[in-house]
């Protein structure tokens, strides 16, 4: 189904037709639900709610029979979806069936790609989350208590999203674009100062400072009208700045117009730098820990450039820790290049890269130098610049090969590095890192650093436990040892207990800024929707790797039209590759792909490809069977694929026996396929399991 509260109250069942409650303490009911999904809702909260303040006498009872009625309007499977407890009552909705919750998934994608500085992906981002809103929330449900004690908590997190939208509008020189929400929104918010500087900036960049500053002097007359007060220093100068182009730059943390990529330079001899934007490099990792052979692999290389310029790129997946690494190798190596560090952090926005080169440039030339203003000439100053010089160049999340190339230098005695979400595959000379998962013991120690060795030595099967459900994911190990520092008095055991028992809930990983599902939701909006749709669906397999044979069938399509999308999956880190041909998940993102199958369209979308695969295995089952027990041979199966002899029969059924054994568990394709049913499919299992000696499955299969 499909709920919307994000404007008028909205109700689609599975077909997309929409339904109409007309009762208005009905729709007060479910709005209520809604509002709240998946969390108890108390029955005393819903008597207030639903009368407005003033319950009846008999309400209690009259409340259960709205629920059934309730449940009567939504269709046969309410009664899973609406449940009732002992205090009150819960409507069960996935992400993917309520406009809310997509909202606020995007918000935090967006809000995670501008506190990187992907700006572009931000805007993106952020533009999708507001696109759900439809009007005021939940306008057609008369309820004063709703208003006051939801809707206007929802209507601020609006209103911060379109300001943080209109900020990355103006970041990647879209600030146009902006004006007329930013327009829209101090007038019917005249006091948020944060809507006026936005509007502001916006109309600065696009030529149009008069009326920035006439909008200035709205804000400080209405100020001074309603509180009595000037606007914000920042304001103050923010107006002056647009007032005198030229003048000195804001003194605070306040953003530029229009604003630049983080770089940094770093110098012993800074009297022969020019000018440069002084932000300074991410911080050195507190509690680094682990990857020491790849880092001294990385220093080696970085170090030895007296005849060439190493160029190292440092990829993973997310949360695998590139950036952290990157990080720590920079703050390592930093005195190491008497001409020092130019770091850029590019966002994964190809449009940064002219700004991060001006900003090379700015912190190369000697003062005086006329800097030309062709890109092309700047490339080529950028490269003569470098030219006797011993710098370190380091690029943070660039967008792909292409966008870091004019930004590398070609003289002996500098060096670079790259952190890349993706594998810069076409990067000529490049010496690339893969960041595999810690080993136990690295992850053990991570996880000491921040709760103590004792307390891990105290529960060693609960941490054992714990380091196996991180799979060692760094971010994941430092989001529950965060947790766990936090909580002193916690036992391990009792936080594995918790994270198994809701193994899909990505959301219990966040604390302290350590967003695990985030940080999925940054890669997965990178991705195209068919490779969004072959990541969700291939989870469904859970198995430790796969065929491209497998996903093909999985996806209804051919192998080679599917290969493409699986390679950019491992590219990007969503996927690994074992071996060529064969694929896989990390733990974690298989629970992540699942989470995000869970709406009804991706449920049935899964069910049709589990059962398609189901027909396809069952036939190459047979055909195995023929060449293994021939003296069974049936021989009415079509054979698409014949095995040449019993060694490639008996490789694929090795290969595959953890797929078949999981589509036995879970039953998938219980009616017949292709002429040979269930049982017949335990019985033809079975045999094979006790001819190839694999002992441990044969119980499963009795008990099917």
């Amino acid at each position: 189904m499909e709920f919307g509260i994000l404007g008028p109250l909205l109700v689609r069942d599975d077909r997309g037709e929409e339904l109409v409650i007309s009762s208005t303490r009905l729709r007060i009911l479910l709005a209520s639900l809604l509002l709240k999904h998946n969390t108890l809702v108390p029955a005393t909260d819903l008597l207030e709610t639903v009368w407005d303040g003033r319950p009846a006498a008999k309400a209690r009872a009259t409340l259960s029979s709205y629920v059934m009625r309730l449940r009567k309007k939504l269709g046969p499977d309410s009664a899973k979806r609406i449940r009732t407890l002992p205090t009150g009552y819960l409507i069960s909705v996935a992400d993917d069936e309520i406009d809310l919750r997509r909202f606020l998934m995007l918000s935090a994608a967006g809000r995670q790609a501008a506190a990187h500085e992907n700006w572009e992906l931000a805007s993106d981002t952020l533009t999708n989350a507001l696109r759900l809103w439809r009007g005021e929330t939940l306008a057609d449900v008369p309820s004063e208590s709703l208003r006051h004690s939801e809707c206007h908590r929802l209507q601020e997190t609006r209103l911060q999203t379109i300001e943080l939208w209109a900020e990355s509008c103006i970041r990647i020189g879209n600030g146009a674009v902006a004006v007329a929400e930013l327009q829209r929104l101090t007038e019917e918010h005249p006091l948020r100062e944060q809507s006026w500087k936005h509007l502001m900036n916006a109309l600065a960049e696009t030529g149009r400072s008069a009326e920035a500053l006439h909008a200035y002097q709205r804000l400080r007359e209405t100020l001074a009208d309603e509180l009595g007060s000037d606007p914000s220093p920042p304001l103050q100068r923010l107006y002056h700045q647009i007032l005198t182009p030229g003048s000195s730059p804001p003194t605070d943390d306040e953003p530029q117009i229009p604003g630049s990529p983080q770089v940094t330079a770093m110098s012993g001899d800074t009297q022969s730098a020019g000018k440069f934007t002084p932000n300074p490099l991410p911080p050195a990792p507190p509690h680094f820990t682990g990857q020491a052979s790849q880092i001294e692999d990385i220093v080696g290389r970085l170090t030895d450039n007296r005849h060439d310029v190493p160029l190292v790129t440092v990829s993973g997946p997310p949360g695998a820790g590139a950036s952290t690494l990157v990080a720590h190798v920079t703050h390592r190596l930093s005195q190491e290049f008497k001409d020092g560090v130019l770091y850029a952090d590019l966002g994964g926005a190809a449009s940064r890269t002219h700004a991060a080169l001006k900003s090379f440039l700015q912190a190369l030339a000697p003062a005086g130098l006329e800097l030309p203003v062709h890109p092309v000439l700047q490339k080529r100053l950028c490269r003569s610049l470098f030219a006797g010089r011993h710098c370190l160049v380091v690029l943070d999340n660039p967008a792909d090969t292409m966008d870091v190339r004019d930004l590398i230098p070609a003289e002996p005695g500098n060096a670079v590095l790259i952190a890349s979400w993706g594998r810069l595959t076409a990067l000529p000379g490049a010496y690339n890192v893969e960041l595999a998962m810690l080993p136990p013991d690295e992850s053990l120690a991570l996880v000491a650093k921040n709760i103590g060795r004792d307390r891990l030595l105290a529960e060693p099967e609960a941490a054992a436990a714990l380091i196996d459900f991180c799979g060692g994911l760094p971010l994941a190990l430092q989001s529950v040892a965060a947790k766990l520092a936090a909580r002193p008095h916690w036992r391990l055991v009792d936080l594995i207990s918790s994270l198994q028992r809701d193994r899909a809930d990505v959301d219990q990983w966040h604390l302290s800024g350590l967003e695990v599902r985030s940080s999925f939701d940054v890669r997965y909006a990178m991705l195209s929707e068919s490779q969004q749709t072959l990541f969700k669906l291939l989870s469904n397999l859970d198995v430790d790797d796969f065929t491209l044979t497998t996903a093909g069938i999985v996806l209804g399509d051919s192998a080679s039209r599917v290969s493409q999308d699986l390679e950019t999956l491992v590219d990007v880190n969503m996927l690994s590759s074992p071996a060529p041909g064969r694929y896989a998940f990390h733990t974690l993102l298989r629970e992540y792909a699942q989470g995000l199958s869970r709406n009804t369209a991706d449920t049935t979308l899964s069910s049709r490809a589990l059962h398609r695969l189901f027909r396809h295995e069952i036939s190459q089952l047979q055909l195995v069977s023929d060449v293994l027990l021939p003296e069974d041979a049936i021989g009415t199966l079509a054979r698409p694929h014949p095995f040449s002899c019993g060694e490639t029969a008996q490789q694929w059924f090795g290969d595959q026996l953890q797929l078949l054994m999981n589509m036995l568990h879970h039953g998938v394709g219980a009616e017949d396929a292709d002429g040979l049913d269930l049982t017949t499919f335990c019985e033809l299992l079975q045999r094979l399991l006790v001819l190839t000696d694999h002992w441990e499955h044969l119980q499963t299969t009795g008990n099917r």
